[in-house]
């Protein structure tokens, strides 16, 4: 994901990034067997135009090498949304949060010790924010994924494009146009879409 946010234009990798629900519930289809609804297949469609309305891609040439790690960093998060949700069966959530760290900081510390840079001032703040808020993060993702099938919980991934856009408004002051309000309307319907129908209820006598 990263390496595809460097290679190519933010808007173009974000859009290819939001891939990842439409390739999960392929996934959680043909890993997990959990059979995709006549909603999902129309919410799918839908929530990736309302990306696409809200990030706006150019039309410029892109990068081969950057659309392909885009690529494989949408596959590799749907097939991890996927691997939760199977461990979701046998384990507990925190355990899976905990082994998320577990993994990545042992494969990230040589890479860092190639390059070492120290935080200043107000960045450590701002590092234990993220460290904070993605662990929460986490942690509600986790907890959805075990209770919600891949393609529910990953359409409702789709509001963090609109959540993204709200905060790029009230922190960075970056517009809202017309564009941007219909595409979070239309991830919105896809994410509303996605959720499962609510069942009738059958009063006991």
């Amino acid at each position: 994901v990263f390496g595809g946010l460097i290679q190519l234009p933010l808007a173009s990798a974000t859009v290819l990034q939001y891939l990842y629900p439409t390739l999960a519930s392929l996934a959680g289809w043909g890993w997990l067997g959990e059979r995709i609804g006549r909603r999902m297949l129309l919410a799918l469609p839908v929530g990736w135009l309302g990306v696409l309305l809200v990030c706006n891609p150019g039309h410029t040439a892109l990068s081969p090498l950057g659309v392909a790690l885009a690529l494989a960093g949408a596959l590799l998060t749907a097939l991890a949304y996927v691997s939760v949700r199977e461990l979701g069966r046998s384990e507990h959530p925190l355990v899976i949060v905990m082994y998320f760290p577990l993994m990545s900081l042992p494969l990230c510390l040589p890479w860092v010790a190639l390059d070492p840079v120290l935080p200043r001032g107000g960045e450590w703040l701002c590092l234990l924010g993220v460290g904070v808020l993605t662990q929460l993060g986490q942690i509600g993702l986790t907890q959805g994924l075990v209770r919600l099938p891949v393609a529910v919980s990953t359409a409702i991934g789709y509001t963090q494009v609109c959540f993204a856009a709200i905060w790029g408004w009230l922190l960075f002051h970056e517009p809202l146009s017309l564009q941007t309000l219909a595409g979070g309307v239309l991830v919105l319907a896809a994410a509303l879409m996605g959720l499962p129908a609510p069942r009738r209820f059958t009063p006991t006598r």
